[in-house]
């Protein structure tokens, strides 16, 4: 059995029926009431019900779940392996349209992103275009007054 703050499953239970049959997360093992588990059952001994609820865990490890032990934030938000993996299920097609959406906003926003960028670029060298043709009509005149002024 697994030991935390230095004492026993074995024992919390047996202080304890209400602790009887539950995983390290507080979550009942097995279908049937929280203390008719059958010998050899659950625990660590590779019963199906710790199978079961390591493989439950082990599921909500690779979606991010931490064990109590191991959880760093809010111990009110922590929740048990199942409900994370209930949570994630039910939240996982909401998050998904929201994500399709938002995609297609993005990918709008870029698109409309490149045609600013490209009208900037064009307008850019239209304008140093007609810079360019500026600044050579002013040389002319100013080439066009130098020679009337030397001929006169």
């Amino acid at each position: 059995m697994l030991e935390r703050d230095g004492m026993r499953d074995a024992d919390r239970a047996a202080e304890n029926p209400s602790v009887r049959g539950m995983s390290d997360g507080g979550m009942p093992l097995g279908d049937g009431p929280a203390g008719d588990i059958p010998e050899g059952g659950g625990g660590e001994d590779g019963g199906p019900a710790a199978s079961a609820t390591d493989e439950i865990e082990a599921q909500a490890r690779r979606m991010g779940w931490l064990p109590r032990g191991e959880f760093r934030g809010d111990v009110e938000k922590w929740r048990p392996a199942q409900d994370f993996l209930d949570r994630g299920m039910n939240l996982l097609p909401v998050l998904q349209q929201q994500y399709r959406a938002l995609d297609g906003r993005y990918a709008s926003m870029q698109a409309q992103l490149r045609d600013s960028q490209k009208a900037l670029a064009d307008l850019t060298e239209r304008t140093r275009r007609a810079d360019e043709r500026a600044y050579q009509r002013a040389v002319r005149d100013i080439e066009a007054r130098r020679q009337a002024a030397v001929a006169s």
